[in-house]
């Protein structure tokens, strides 16, 4: 066991500084700790840990005296500087999303040369391929010149090597980054340069303290200057390279908006849209979408949803848009992400089709009494909004109901007070669905709604509200049992419209006047 109480130690300027950075490196690998959301900013924290044990280590170095006792810590620097190197270049290649980079075996050859190099330093005695001898140097500064072996400068060429490949990976990106990442990645090559300076005084031999390994203190700056880019923008969890690679490519237009509504980040797709000819950094949105009002308005509503627009009737522009917030980990808002997709050609479509449709294509997917649709057409809209459902991953939600006790209406007031129920109930569905929603009579006093982008629980709460309108109809309240079900990823149309039918049919069984739902895994949940 090392023997700390009889040890010799002398505190001189080197070891000052060597454990002054190891301190403030270990302080901002804490802070990398506790801001961890992704696999970058945990390969930043344990390289970061690396590099202060590596200066704690020099720094003890220089802290001893005996010649042993300075061999045995300079031995354990091999085992935390050879550690820091793999971990720099994990968190390059995490930081710029090359993950397919970090395959089994390129994990490998990263690591053989640092872990044979530990392996050589910790039995030097046996081979000399590390040190070959050992001179103290004059002064007042505790330090020992050491000569290296072979292997010493074989992993001097791999750290080196690998700054390079870092380093190139930084400047290629830096080259091709947005405005708003740029920072960034001039942190991340500043940083570099330090290791680069210190190799060059060792080389030259123009080490302002001779015989004090700067590595260690060179690395502790790389590490601050790291920590200080990587962790100072909120946004560092959005990796820039995935921003290059997807939101540049988006034909959607995509705005990051801070929690002032200024723009912090959008694509080329939005700058087209909107007519920017350059990147309005840092504006405030509603100035910038000052045309269209509307839309400024109800980008500044945090709301979900969608919002429909036409930012130019001629040549026309229709746009639909959505946002979602950007949280961290805790769950605080920290802004968010506006989504723009241009569904001109759908509004242009649905226009040719409206005028050139004729009154017998009306009536082939229209219910004469109601005015809804009728079975025909909501089942063309399922696979319709099913295939959007697939390729968008939005929920998709419909609910069957048919009127309670219906026949009692018919028996004791004649048909004709029924068809007049049965039109009320149309107009009330027309008054109070959504837009986007499609309303159909499946036959007699049964009608389905199909919900797109729109979950269980938003389902439920609309066919409450649309029940309590049905409850108030004059002279006759109408009540209605309903059925309701989600879509399942690869099921077809009727698989879908049978599980709806059944939770009617369930509703009917206990007692009519309620809704049942029909969950994904065969549960029900009944509601009055």
């Amino acid at each position: 066991m090392y023997n700390f109480v009889n040890m010799d130690f002398r505190i001189t300027i080197p070891t000052l500084l060597l454990a002054s950075a190891a301190v403030i490196v270990a302080a901002v690998s804490g802070v990398a700790w506790k801001r961890r959301r992704s696999p970058a900013s945990k390969a930043l924290f344990w390289m970061l840990a690396a590099i202060a044990g590596w200066a704690l280590a020099a720094g003890v170095e220089t802290f001893v005296v005996d010649l042993n006792d300075k061999i045995l810590w300079s031995k354990i620097e091999y085992l935390s500087g050879s550690v820091a190197i793999p971990l720099l270049l994990i968190f390059s290649t995490l930081y710029t999303n090359r993950q397919e980079w970090l395959s089994k075996k390129v994990l490998f050859l990263i690591s053989a040369i640092p872990a044979t190099t530990v392996v050589l330093a910790f039995t030097n005695e046996y081979h000399h391929l590390i040190w070959t001898g050992y001179t103290p140097i004059p002064g007042p500064h505790n330090l020992y010149e050491y000569y290296h072996g072979p292997i010493f400068w074989v992993d001097i060429a791999y750290v080196y090597l690998s700054l390079l490949v870092v380093l190139g990976i930084f400047i290629r990106d830096y080259t091709q980054a947005h405005n708003l990442y740029r920072r960034q990645f001039g942190y991340l090559i500043l940083a570099l340069l330090f290791p680069f300076v210190a190799g060059i005084l060792y080389l030259l031999d123009l080490n302002p303290i001779p015989g004090l390994d700067m590595a260690p203190l060179s690395f502790a700056l790389t590490a601050v200057i790291l920590g200080q880019g990587f962790l100072k923008d909120k946004f560092s969890g959005l990796i820039p390279v995935a921003r290059t690679t997807l939101l540049e490519t988006l034909n959607d237009g995509i705005l990051v908006l801070d929690l002032q509504d200024r723009l912090l980040d959008s694509n080329p797709a939005a700058s087209r849209l909107f007519g920017w000819k350059e990147f309005p950094a840092g504006q405030n949105i509603a100035a910038l979408l000052d045309p269209w009002p509307d839309l400024a308005h109800w980008i500044h509503q945090p709301t979900d949803g969608a919002f429909e627009i036409a930012l130019s009737e001629k040549p026309p522009l229709f746009v639909d848009v959505r946002q979602s917030p950007i949280t961290n980990r805790r769950g605080r808002l920290l802004g968010r992400v506006v989504t723009v997709h241009d569904i001109t050609q759908r509004k242009l479509i649905e226009a040719d089709l409206l005028e050139k449709s004729s009154e017998m294509e009306r009536l082939s997917i229209t219910d004469e009494l109601t005015g809804l649709y009728n079975r025909r057409y909501a089942q063309q809209t399922m696979e319709k909004e099913i295939n959007a459902c697939f390729h968008h991953e939005d929920p998709l939600t419909v609910a069957m109901f048919d009127l309670d006790n219906f026949k009692s209406i018919n028996d004791n007031f004649g048909h004709h007070q029924g068809d007049l129920t049965l039109q009320k109930v149309g107009g009330l569905l027309f008054e109070n669905l959504r837009e986007s929603d499609t309303a159909a009579r499946m036959g007699g006093d049964e009608f389905i709604i199909i919900l797109p982008h729109t979950n269980i629980e938003q389902a439920h709460y609309i066919m409450e509200r649309l029940s309590r309108k049905l409850m108030e109809v004059h002279p006759t309240p109408i009540h209605i049992s309903v059925g309701i079900t989600s879509y399942i990823a690869g099921e077809p149309v009727e698989n879908m419209l049978k599980r709806a039918d059944n939770s009617l049919y369930k509703a009917k069984e206990l007692g009519k006047n309620r809704i049942v739902i029909s969950a994904a895994d065969g549960t029900r949940a009944e509601n009055r």
